[in-house]
């Protein structure tokens, strides 16, 4: 287990297979060791993402700003599948990629982008837990992206942890 390194790290999870590695970090103080699972989003790995989703704690659901499918699909597609399989909400951390792109003069069509509007929007409608939006070229909020995600995945095993010492144990009658 290594640390992890956000910007070099950055290329291998974009390979389009699922990818699993794991890393360690500092949050709030304290190390913490966790496990990044990468399903692709296209239709061809709809039947396997299912499979990768055992002991899943939290979801960094990712879009590309010139990437209109990919926003789209996560409405359409993907939360449909994941509330399938979870009870909702989930710790959902919503993140817009490839920010970059709305600074550089020479990308066409900028009016096509996706707007950080409605980004906020399909967050509210997914009922998402945080929305960052990101740049890997430039190393812009991806370790923020990442920490959400934990926070949000630590918050919620504690809630089961509390949930279910509650449940096992009968309360006292005096």
């Amino acid at each position: 287990m290594g640390s992890y390194d956000y910007k070099e790290d950055f290329e291998v999870l974009t390979i389009n297979t699922i990818d699993f590695k794991d890393f360690e970090t500092v949050l709030d103080d304290k190390c913490v060791a966790f496990s990044l699972l990468d399903t692709p989003g296209q239709d061809d790995y709809e039947h396997l993402r299912p499979l990768a989703y055992n002991n899943v704690s939290a979801f960094i659901i990712c879009y590309s700003i010139n990437n209109r499918d990919s926003f789209e699909s996560i409405s359409i597609k993907l939360i449909p599948e994941l509330k399938l399989i979870f009870e909702w909400p989930v710790p959902v951390i919503l993140v817009a990629t490839k920010i970059d792109l709305r600074d550089y003069p020479n990308v066409r069509q900028k009016e096509l982008l996706i707007t950080t509007d409605e980004g906020l929007q399909l967050a509210n409608q997914i009922q998402a837990n945080k929305f960052i939006e990101c740049s890997a070229k430039l190393n812009i909020e991806i370790r923020e992206a990442v920490h959400e995600a934990l926070r949000a995945a630590l918050q919620e095993l504690e809630k089961e942890k509390f949930e279910k010492k509650v449940s096992c144990f009968p309360c006292r009658q005096s």
